[in-house]
């Protein structure tokens, strides 16, 4: 797997794999997807020194994605994204690193990141690179589901 910076056709592909994605294994409905072009577009157009939007090939193919940005005075963590293919090898992990790596050289003592109590996977992975839950918001309805929204962070 390599990581290349984000490029302006990347736009339609991401935010059509999150609703396809989303949809079909959570059963989110189509505006999820409109939530995420409505996301990357004003990630995209915010100035920060400190932001940056990577995709995951393997064999010339798109097969995920991470960003990092300033929010708050911590680095955000978004997009995160991994096809079905792709998953079980670890990739994940190789994801996650270069985002935290990016925020330390940066200066953020600190990286947070927002998902849903119904993404195991994606909780498994934060987990495992030392993130917790500090906030949370139970019963939250949106995309046509109940699911608890939530924040979590680590120390970096």
């Amino acid at each position: 797997m390599i990581l290349r910076a984000f490029a302006p056709s990347d736009r339609d592909w991401l935010i059509a794999r999150h609703r396809s994605l989303y949809g079909a294994e959570f059963g989110f409905t189509p505006d999820f997807g409109d939530s995420i072009a409505d996301k990357l577009d004003a990630f995209l157009a915010r100035p920060d020194p400190a932001k940056r939007l990577w995709i995951a090939e393997e064999t010339g193919q798109r097969i995920g994605s991470i960003a990092v940005s300033s929010r708050d005075g911590s680095a955000f963590l978004n997009f995160v994204l991994l096809e079905p293919s792709a998953r079980g090898r670890g990739l994940g992990h190789h994801l996650m690193q270069p985002a935290l790596d990016h925020a330390r050289s940066h200066g953020f003592t600190r990286a947070r990141l927002e998902t849903y109590s119904c993404l195991t996977a994606a909780r498994a992975l934060y987990r495992a690179h030392g993130f917790a839950i500090v906030d949370s918001e139970p019963g939250w309805r949106r995309f046509g589901q109940v699911f608890d929204r939530e924040l979590w962070q680590r120390r970096l």
